[in-house]
Order: structure tokens, then sequence, then C-alpha cells
């Protein structure tokens, strides 16, 4: 009998004096009954044998009926693991689920792979199948992907093509993203001036361009046209404009900090709920949650559980955090609210000049009994062309 199936089967060690040794052996020969192990004892006084369990109350009978004494000394396999666990149903439910997942893990989506995405994130493109009919714990079986790419395509402009294919369990999707090439064929626009400036260079113009290097424009003029002079004898000739027009741009920006401000401060009191996420299923295990505090912080954790090779799978815990707190209103010093100021200052200019190069910087500030205020003037070398639809 194969190993694999004795433990299934299980099967019981019984002991019995080394004296019966013979009469045992002979006694599984002339009754057919099959066993795995027979062995002595390191003093020889006993002797032990191993009976499947199928053949065990058959064997004891023959035993009693030849006057051998026989004991149990040990109970194997899976029967008596079943057995021995009993009470703890959480294993039984768990080596329930495990099967049931094998049989089903074949036809079931467990992952989406995503290849060829830039400027959108792996969660964008995820949320954006998920919205088209394609996310994990699907049944693969039957699922119409040619049905689910035209919906992504319609569903976002930033998809210029799409390729889903369902290997075993596992959804490999290829996606090339629209580059912004497609307007070529718009006819009837313009590029004017996003903000007023001095025009430094001009950088790979197509169009008809209207102004020169060295002129001054305001925010609005034109700067390249997306129609050409008609010459006589001629049609109209039209065009998609583009190109980059760098002029030499001022900002006045102002900031202002408050020397009162409302602070947070922890109690040290938390709440807690947790729950295990299964596919798109969420089953709360825990919480010690009463009544919610009316100020607090929440924090959302999701983490997955991953095999070795980066896969994620499609289950994992979720855990709500709420910290209480109280706020209280506190003032900050000079040095606190200058540097603050210089701080949000840092910030605003680089978020609205991000492509543009700081030339200069001329800073000046004001206290007064409210708070601290900054004057900034700046001076950038900045791309002030932008893409409009022609008035005409």
């Amino acid at each position: 009998m194969l190993r694999p199936f004795v433990f299934i089967l299980g099967y019981i060690r019984y002991k019995a004096d080394a004296s019966a040794a013979a009469e045992i052996a002979e006694l599984c020969r002339r009754q057919g009954r099959i066993y795995r192990r027979f062995e002595f004892s390191e003093d020889r006084r006993s002797v032990e044998v191993d009976i499947p369990l199928i053949f065990a109350r058959s064997f004891e009978r023959a035993c009693e009926s030849e006057n051998i004494a026989v004991e149990v000394s040990g109970r194997f396999g899976l029967p008596a693991l079943i057995w021995r666990y009993r009470r703890r149903y959480g294993i039984f439910a768990g080596a329930l689920l495990f099967l049931l997942l094998s049989a089903c893990s074949g036809s079931i989506l467990w992952d989406v792979r995503i290849e060829g995405n830039s400027v959108l994130s792996d969660r964008e493109v995820v949320e954006i199948l998920d919205e088209c009919g394609l996310s994990v714990g699907m049944i693969t079986r039957g699922l119409e992907t040619a049905q689910i790419e035209t919906r992504a395509l319609i569903a976002s402009e930033d998809i210029a093509w799409i390729s889903i294919n369902i290997l075993g369990s596992v959804a490999e999707v290829h996606i090339i993203e629209d580059d912004g090439l497609a307007d070529d064929d718009v006819i009837g626009s313009d590029i004017v001036a996003e903000r007023g400036g001095e025009i430094l260079w001009l950088e790979d113009i197509r169009g008809y361009q209207v102004v020169e290097i060295g002129s001054t424009v305001s925010e609005g003029d034109l700067l390249i046209s997306g129609k050409y002079p008609q010459l006589e004898g001629l049609s109209q000739r039209y065009t998609t404009p583009r190109g980059k027009v760098m002029a030499r741009t001022n900002r006045e920006e102002t900031v202002f900090i408050p020397y009162q401000y409302e602070k947070k401060s922890y109690t040290g009191r938390e709440r807690c709920q947790k729950y295990f996420i299964f596919f798109k299923k969420e089953i709360k295990f825990f919480e010690n949650c009463g009544k919610m505090y009316t100020e607090c912080d929440t924090i959302d954790t999701v983490e997955y559980f991953e095999l070795p090779q980066g896969v994620r799978l499609p289950f994992g815990f979720r855990t709500v955090r709420y910290l209480e707190y109280e706020k209280e209103t506190v003032r900050r010093s000079d040095g606190s609210a200058v540097e603050l100021a210089l701080y949000t200052l840092r910030c605003r200019i680089e978020r609205e000049a991000a492509d543009g190069m700081l030339v200069k910087k001329e800073l000046h500030g004001s206290f007064t009994e409210e708070g601290y205020t900054l004057y900034c003037r700046v001076e950038y070398i900045e791309d002030i062309a932008r893409l409009v639809p022609s008035e005409e």
C-alpha cells in the first residue's frame, strides 16, 4: 500500500510481547492481513506492528480468538489527526477554504499585470478595468476581453490602445497611452501667450510665426498662427501650430503667516477596526470602537499577501485606526513665521513654474500684530506658449 494512501486511511500501532511475534506474523499471513511495520523494541522484549485502520477491528478479534494479548500504542494518519483536533473548528474551516481555493484557482482571476503605462499609474489602470468589467476574483471562463478593451478605450482618453490576454489565472494587460499627437489632424487653432513677457527664443516652430525675438507680449497675444498668409492664386493653408516660445517673465507673490494657529494635541486614545479582505469582500473580525471621537485622525491601511515572486494575492488585511486629538490655540515665534513663509513661497514657486528656470528673486517682509507677510518678485525664463482654438 502506498504511503499517501496509508496516511489518508490511517493505521493503528499494536504492541505485544516478543514471544508472540511469530504467532502474530503467522496470523497476518494466514488471514491475508496487510501490515507496514514489524519491529522489535531495543531490549527485544516487545514487538510492534502497524495495521491499517480498515483491518484493525478484524485483527483485534483474530488476536482475541488466538489468545494473543495486544494493546494499542498509537494511532496515526488523517483520521487520527481529525479526531485529535475535532474541536478546533478553525483548522477545518481553513482546510475547507484551501481545498475550495485549490479547486477553483484555475478558473478565478488572481492577478492583473499591467505593462506599457507611464502616465497612468497601475492603480488608475486597475480602477478603469474594474469599471469596465475586469477585476480580481472574477470567473475567467466566458470572459469577453474584446468588449472590455472597447469599454476601456471609451472610458479613458489617456489610453490609445489596449490588449487583454487571460493566461490561466493571470490577466496580462498591455496598453499604449495617448501621447497627444492625435491632434495633428485638428485644424483651427493658434498659440497664444499664457502670460506676458519678453521673447528670448523660439524652438521647434510649426505654423506662421507672428512675434520676433526681443518683442514684448501680454497675456493672450497671438504668438504662432495656425493659418498661413494667403498668397495670390493659391488656396488658404492651415496647420496645427506647435513650438516653444521661451520668454522672460515676472511674477509677484505674497505669503501671509498668522501668529495664532490651532495645533493638534493627541490624547493617546485610539480605536481600531480590522477586516479580512477576500477578493472584494471585507469581513470585520475585530473592533474596539464604541462611541466615535468628536475629533480624530483616520488612518486606513490595507496590506495584501504576496508570493516570493512579488505576485499579490487577492486577500489580506485592512486596519482602520482612529486617533483622538484636541485642538489648542498656540502662538508661533517671529523666526518660525519667517521660516514657514519662506517654505510656503518655495513650494508655490516650484508648483507654478515647474518647467521654468528661476533667474532672479527679490524678497522683503513686514511684521504686524497679526502675523508676518512676505513679498516676493520673481523673474523666470519659461515657455509661455499655449494652444487655443482659433477665433476665426
